[in-house]
């Protein structure tokens, strides 16, 4: 065969096969740009004010039919994220969770943001997402809310989304208004209340007495009043109207000092240096019998229906005892006390010139105070970590992990969540992580969801968190006052068997989820939809965290400035710390690295 026809007859055979293979990276290139560009697309539906949700939706489930393999597992995490989002926001809660599952198993560093989203949304819906719809402007987010319908109960709407706290009730309302309204807001809360069965709420009682107060209403004024005594017998700290209140808030101003709840009575806590109180003589230990000839019994009799709604009667009397002293900015009281159990009454005139307290005084160790976060340690060498509210969301876990690694060398730690009224639960996993040693348990969640009777549960775990863990004792200080977010804290943290619970019981206001039912004549009223238990099934709710070593100030401790729970605390982790010390069958407790 001559060379040339053979030649043209290689390159003819070989050159389409060269030309495939060159071609192929382009092609997945090719292919992969589109699913990119698809992912946008959706991206951007999800984003407009007015969301494209069917859009979104469709092009999200293609590309992970037929294209899963174009993307890394941030994309992923994202698209699977996405359509939880999606479902949510059509009320199709069972659908979401499957795929915030898919979300929340997916593992890598760099995913860490949208897992946590989608770990959210196992517990909660979610219909608002950071860099979906924090572009948008503030109305349009505020819109947000008319999206999130999960239920319609003849003219009023059930949502997931807070709607905006200016939203005006009507003014004027005929008889018939009012028992529409009223029907209403009771078949939301048969649909959704989460405690009747664990509070003993006798529910038909409730409804028909305040049926007839509904019936007596003459004003849209005395309508709403009554809506929000009704929702009071529901006895639950997250369950209220959340665009009407009947009473003007109470003054924050003090006449110099604190009072709390001690051995029964209304015990000062704390004076303001150099305060007229501080002159008058009073100190603490000091106990108040009566404020302008009210007796304390009275005073706490009145704020029942003053305060805000308790879901336990240990959070009310927290509360109340605190209050006592409160009024106006400058205006006048007269306090009578004794400056001990055993000393006569004495009445001084006070003015209402200190503006409450919102954070704690710091111990006298503490170097490192920062927005929300305070530690330091203490002379016996123990570290100490306070927690001072949960509001700051991450910024919370960003400073507990300076403050810890600050203490890393510390042979025990105490974490003081005592008087925290919670906030958020954001970060607390990474915060509870930095002492596993290995994933466990943590809480059990129930949800009602779109009218259901049942309960759709959860299970909430934790795995180790952070570049190393601290392995070495670890006391949690508790008290009446830690509540809400901090009570959903103490539920992880005791769950995990890592640390000694010290102090009294916790508030006990721990509902989990809340839904907003949107009335005709626009009142909006949050009600609690689930509730969270510890790992071993027990509900917090009401009940509170229990600790394991119980440690109540008295009157005599506050007289000569003792602080018990946190005495308590600190012998023992010493014992804890000399044991371990001695014990030659155990390894040396100490932080270990996360490899």
């Amino acid at each position: 065969m001559p060379r040339d026809i053979h030649f043209k007859r290689l390159t003819f055979t070989v050159l389409p096969i060269v030309m495939l293979i060159m071609l192929f990276p382009y092609s997945a290139f090719a292919a992969s740009n589109n699913s990119q560009a698809k992912l946008a697309e959706a991206r951007d539906a999800l984003k407009a004010p007015q969301k494209k949700l069917d859009l979104a939706n469709r092009l999200l489930l293609e590309l992970i039919e037929e294209h899963k393999t174009d993307f890394d597992s941030v994309d992923l995490c994202h698209i699977y994220t996405y359509l939880g989002y999606i479902a949510d926001h059509r009320g199709k809660r069972q659908e979401a969770i499957k795929w915030y599952e898919k979300a929340a198993s997916m593992e890598g560093d760099r995913l860490r943001w949208i897992r946590e989203v989608a770990k959210i949304g196992l517990r909660q819906p979610v219909t608002w997402i950071r860099h979906l719809d924090a572009a948008n402007s503030e109305g349009a987010r505020h819109s947000n809310w008319r999206n999130s319908v999960i239920d319609r109960i003849d003219e009023g709407v059930v949502v997931t989304e807070q709607p905006p706290r200016d939203l005006k009730v009507q003014q004027h309302l005929s008889q018939e208004d009012m028992r529409a309204n009223f029907s209403i807001l009771c078949r939301a809360i048969e649909r959704y209340f989460s405690f009747f069965e664990h509070k003993r709420i006798d529910w038909p009682s409730v409804k028909r007495a305040c049926e007839e107060k509904v019936s007596n209403s003459k004003t849209a004024e005395d309508f709403y009043i009554t809506m929000e005594e009704f929702m009071r017998e529901l006895r639950d700290s997250h369950s209220w109207l959340c665009n009407f209140h009947s009473k003007p808030p109470r003054g924050q101003y003090g006449p110099g000092f604190e009072t709390q709840l001690v051995e029964k009575q209304a015990v000062v806590t704390q004076v303001m240096s150099r305060s007229d109180a501080e002159q008058a003589g009073l100190r603490p230990g000091a106990i108040i019998t009566a404020i302008d000839s009210h007796s304390v019994a009275d005073m706490i009799d009145c704020l029942r229906v003053q305060l805000k709604v308790f879901s336990s009667d240990r959070g009310f009397y927290d509360a109340a005892y605190r209050e006592i002293p409160m009024g106006e900015r400058n205006s006048e009281c007269r306090v009578t006390f004794k400056a001990s159990p055993d000393a006569a009454a004495q009445t001084v005139a006070l003015s209402r010139t200190h503006r409450r307290q919102d954070k704690p005084q710091p111990q006298p160790f503490v170097s490192m105070r920062g927005e929300y976060v305070w530690s330091g340690q203490h002379p016996s060498g123990l570290g100490y970590i306070r927690i001072l509210s949960f509001t700051g969301r991450m910024q919370v876990a960003n400073e507990f992990d300076r403050a810890l690694e600050s203490l890393r060398e510390a042979p025990a730690l105490i974490i003081d969540i005592r008087d925290n009224l919670g906030g958020f639960g954001t970060g607390q996993e990474r915060i509870v992580g930095r002492f596993l040693s290995q994933a466990c348990p943590v809480a059990i969640s129930f949800q009602r969801s779109v009218g259901a009777s049942d309960f759709i549960s959860h299970t909430t775990t934790f795995a180790p968190a952070g570049s190393w863990q601290y392995h070495k004792p670890v006391v949690l200080l508790l008290n009446s006052r830690t509540g809400s977010a901090a009570d959903l804290f103490a539920t992880y943290s005791i769950s995990t068997d890592r640390p000694i619970a010290v102090g009294t019981t916790t508030h006990g206001n721990l509902t989990g989820v809340g839904v907003y039912a949107v009335l005709p004549c626009n009142l909006v009223v949050r009600i609690s939809n689930g509730y969270v238990c510890d790992a071993d099934g027990r509900i917090i709710e009401g009940q509170g965290n229990q600790p394991q070593v119980f440690v109540e100030q008295t009157i005599s401790d506050l007289a000569a400035g003792r602080d018990t729970a946190l005495l308590r605390a600190i012998e023992l982790l010493q014992h804890e710390v000399e044991r371990t010390k001695s014990s030659s069958a155990e390894p040396e407790t100490g932080e270990q690295d996360n490899k």
